[in-house]
């Protein structure tokens, strides 16, 4: 809700994982023409490492989920969440949200922030997170986030299909004559004229026997 209008959700990530990974899929391909899809979360577990992509670069299958790094996700939203809300990317949470909806209390943002960043030993600097149960609202906020990458994602795919096809239908049509350079009519010009071979006369022939 902003200004007293209803917003709509341009993209929704639903979790992959559980015992109802199938019916995800199916609800997901059902809902496509909304942007909902079906989202894993991988990471290395007390290990520290990350990827080089948050969402992979290809589109997956239409059987299987988008399989997102959720400890790069988890890195970026944290800063965000400790950042000023000023900032370019600051979260903010609105004082009142409409009746039924999830009440941003205190054991709301006590869940939010439950996940903590852990050392990692013998890697300065390495950290990994602590996952902890019940983190409801963190868990969501992470697959939000997943969604709207992916839609830019796919944004970015459909625009890049399309460029070459428009790069194509330009190299097609008839390019026009360029006109000559100051410096090809100056080369021109200084050319010498070559001299023409004159041709004798068959009398002019005959007169020299």
């Amino acid at each position: 809700m902003r200004d007293g209008r209803l917003l709509r959700a341009e993209s929704v990530g639903v979790d992959h994982g559980g015992h109802y990974s199938d019916d995800v899929i199916q609800f997901c391909a059902e809902n496509a023409h909304r942007n909902w899809y079906a989202v894993k979360g991988h990471g290395s577990k007390g290990k520290g490492t990350r990827g080089d992509r948050i969402v992979p670069r290809r589109t997956p299958a239409p059987d299987k989920p988008w399989s997102i790094d959720v400890n790069m996700i988890k890195d970026r939203i944290f800063q965000r969440l400790h950042d000023e809300p000023e900032k370019p990317g600051g979260i903010l949470f609105p004082d009142s949200v409409p009746e039924g909806s999830v009440q941003f209390d205190k054991a709301f943002f006590t869940r939010l922030t439950r996940e903590k960043q852990i050392p990692v030993q013998g890697e300065p600097g390495a950290f990994y997170w602590s996952s902890p149960s019940d983190q409801e609202p963190w868990d969501c906020l992470i697959y939000a986030y997943a969604a709207m990458l992916i839609l830019k994602s796919r944004s970015k795919m459909a625009t890049a299909k399309v460029a070459p096809q428009k790069k194509k239908a330009a190299s097609e049509k008839s390019e026009p004559e360029k006109a000559p350079s100051e410096t090809e009519k100056q080369k021109t010009a200084a050319a010498p004229a070559r001299p023409k071979a004159r041709r004798k006369s068959p009398r002019a022939r005959v007169a020299r026997y």
